[in-house]
């Protein structure tokens, strides 16, 4: 019976190591494991119920090391999404930025269903600068700038529709005209669209990464990585979007001279998608990457989206150094 209980700490050691910190085994960007970790907090709690239930069983004495690790991997997770940042974790509570010497950068994967109107309201209420709108199609991106203009904050619309019928594949970015006048200089060259507008303000570039799908992962690493050095190699960059990746996968290790906006606003570690999930349980999928040697990222949240689509926005407030 020890030797039974033995190999049970140290299958739950494994476990523990495989779905909590994955890296240690080159196993943040493998199927199953880079998709688990993406969801911490979901992990996190499985692990404490799992625990909870070995210690009711009968001869519970016995399940109780066992126990302990798995509690200690729910600890250790929930610990590292604390490190990375928790703010408005219960919900948004970070009024609009009224100063208008900082950049706002706001993101939002609409899913090609949120609507215009809903989205633009967000966007004037927040006095975004620069907005990117993954799966949102050219049509709907001039709908919400059409929107905001008429609010009092006009908008210039640049977009890819993508190769194929489906909106997943677009992407849309809107700038605020005090920016001055852009122009797309460059493509991705993903599955999905992706580009790089330049004009007398930063570069930004929207980026859409394919998601980590059984079987796809190959063409995940390789995007991720691409949006990731697009960041590196452009001094002063903003690169934006829906990442499908958390800093736990392997794209965000080759972070030096860019950093996650989210975190260093103290908000990396709150959930964006699904929305459906709670805050605290999603995954932080969403994100602004930006050349920490030009901005300093005064702050980061983590908005509510309108209805219709499964992301939760992010917004970064962004000041030149």
């Amino acid at each position: 019976m020890r030797r039974a209980h033995a190999v049970g700490v140290l299958l739950a050691g494994v476990l523990v190591l495989a779905l909590v910190l994955p890296g240690l085994l080159g196993l943040n960007g493998v199927t199953p494991f880079a998709q688990a970790v993406a969801l911490r907090g979901v992990v996190g709690l499985s692990l404490a119920g799992l625990a909870a239930l070995l210690v009711v069983l009968p001869g519970r004495r016995a399940t109780w090391p066992t126990a302990a690790v798995l509690l200690a991997g729910a600890a250790i997770g929930t610990g590292v999404l604390l490190e990375r940042g928790t703010v408005g974790l219960v919900g948004p509570d970070a009024p609009p930025v009224a100063d208008a010497t900082a950049l706002v950068v706001l993101v939002l994967n609409t899913q090609d269903s949120a609507r215009p109107d809903d989205v633009a309201r967000l966007v004037v209420e927040r006095r975004a600068d620069v907005v990117v709108l993954p799966e949102t199609r050219s049509r709907d991106a001039a709908r919400v700038a059409a929107a905001t203009s008429a609010a009092g904050w006009p908008l210039q619309v640049l977009a890819d529709d993508g190769a194929g019928p489906s909106a997943t594949g677009a992407t849309a970015l809107l700038l605020a005209e005090g920016l001055g006048h852009y122009e797309v200089t460059g493509r991705q060259g993903g599955t999905l669209a992706g580009f790089t507008a330049t004009g007398k303000g930063p570069e930004v570039t929207a980026v859409h990464p394919f998601p980590p799908l059984p079987g796809a992962t190959a063409t995940w690493h390789e995007e991720g990585a691409v949006a990731v050095a697009t960041c590196e190699a452009t001094p002063g960059a903003i690169v934006a979007g829906d990442f499908n990746t958390t800093p736990d996968h392997p794209a965000f290790a080759g972070l030096s001279r860019c950093v996650l906006a989210t975190v260093e606003g103290g908000a990396g570690g709150v959930g964006t998608w699904p929305a459906r999930l709670p805050r605290a349980l999603g995954a932080p999928i969403d994100h602004v990457l930006v050349d920490a040697r030009t901005w300093r990222v005064e702050r980061a949240a983590v908005l509510n989206p309108p209805a219709g689509t499964d992301h939760r926005a992010v917004e970064v407030v962004l000041r030149s150094r």
